[in-house]
């Protein structure tokens, strides 16, 4: 539910994925339809960065020489371009496909799935893709892992935690069983946790849709409690984005996953209350200094702790959004609780410490 930035090492990793796909796509085009012993020498000859590759993994070798006798090689890297050079207005605008015949779109998945599958792994890659490489020997736990260490909470659902690689999973945001060109695509790539992405999403998505990587969740929709905190519902902050708010719930199932762990408002309800009344008690008797005097009745102290443990907790929830988990809903329960449901809690404390 929150917007994802990069820093420049996960950029440095990803990047490596579109650089290898942009020079795979411009050699095949700069050698299209010349003959297969000719493409075989001029691989074992090549001193570029694709043709080294090649070199060393003989599937690349193998996927140059089909591409380039493809007689969709030009419709094939059309495709990609537009995706690539359009993705970030992709999730609201859905994409456009291609028509192309089955010998193509099984050469596509078959060569992008083994790019992403064991390519990307190999030491080969690593070596001529990614200067002085140091990470884990599998790329795609590297990238688990730091992504997770520095963003430990899912940004879809904002409740599992996937700091651990083994509880999290990679999503192709848009998938890549439908749009394999896109299955190294650095913006394509989201980790996630395995329930959104693995058990819940899987192979669809609904346009138009929050992307973590173009838009931040959390300013088109808030998370609204009823007055006795028993239900959740998701509403939409402005009604031009309520059909997106509508696909982004209900593509990972949100709002049945937050009504299931209301107990979690429960909790923050009795803190607040528990650490309001002990306030109280603190305040009456050892009144402080020079305080006294702004509070001629009870009423007028618990207003005055109530609201202050509220926007507290509203700014201690806001520091960790992203880190821990339900950060979003706690921060919409105390912002409604001191918006909607101020008067209700005061009355509430008011009748306990009387």
């Amino acid at each position: 539910m929150w917007k994802i930035d990069r820093d420049e090492y996960i950029i440095l990793l990803t990047s490596a994925f579109d650089q290898f796909v942009d020079d795979f796509i411009a050699w095949t085009l700069d050698n299209q339809q010349i003959k297969l012993e000719e493409l075989q020498l001029r691989i074992r000859d090549g001193n570029c960065r694709i043709t080294k590759l090649a070199q060393r993994a003989t599937k690349v070798r193998d996927y140059l020489c089909k591409f380039c006798s493809n007689s969709e090689l030009n419709t094939v890297a059309s495709m990609y371009y537009y995706y690539t050079s359009t993705y970030h207005v992709l999730p609201a605008t859905g994409i456009n496909n291609y028509s192309l015949i089955q010998e193509t779109q099984e050469l596509i998945h078959d060569a992008f799935g083994y790019f992403y599958d064991q390519l990307i792994d190999t030491i080969a890659f690593h070596n001529i893709y990614i200067h002085n490489y140091s990470g884990l020997p599998e790329l795609k736990q590297e990238f688990r892992k730091y992504v997770g260490d520095k963003h430990p909470v899912c940004p879809y659902c904002d409740y599992s935690e996937i700091d651990i690689p083994r509880f999290s999973s990679i999503d192709h945001f848009f998938p890549k069983g439908r749009y394999a060109l896109l299955s190294i695509y650095s913006n394509n790539l989201v980790l996630a946790c395995a329930g959104c992405n693995d058990r819940i999403k899987g192979e669809h998505v609904t346009i138009p849709i929050f992307h973590p990587y173009f838009y931040n969740p959390d300013d088109y929709f808030y998370l609204s409690l009823d007055h006795e905190y028993e239900t959740i519902e998701f509403i939409a902050k402005n009604d031009e984005y309520k059909v997106w708010v509508e696909n982004f719930n209900n593509s990972f199932k949100l709002e049945e996953l937050y009504n299931k762990r209301i107990r979690a408002v429960h909790s923050e309800t009795g803190d607040l209350r528990g650490k309001v009344r002990r306030a109280f008690r603190n305040y009456k008797k050892t009144p402080l200094q020079g305080l006294k005097r702004r509070f001629e009745t009870d009423g007028e102290l618990i207003e005055f702790l109530l609201m202050n443990h509220i926007r507290y907790a509203i700014h201690k929830n806001k520091q960790l959004r992203g880190k821990e988990p339900l950060r979003k809903l706690k921060i919409d329960f105390y912002e409604q609780m001191l918006n909607i449901y101020f008067e209700k809690e005061k009355e509430y404390l008011l009748n306990i410490v009387s």
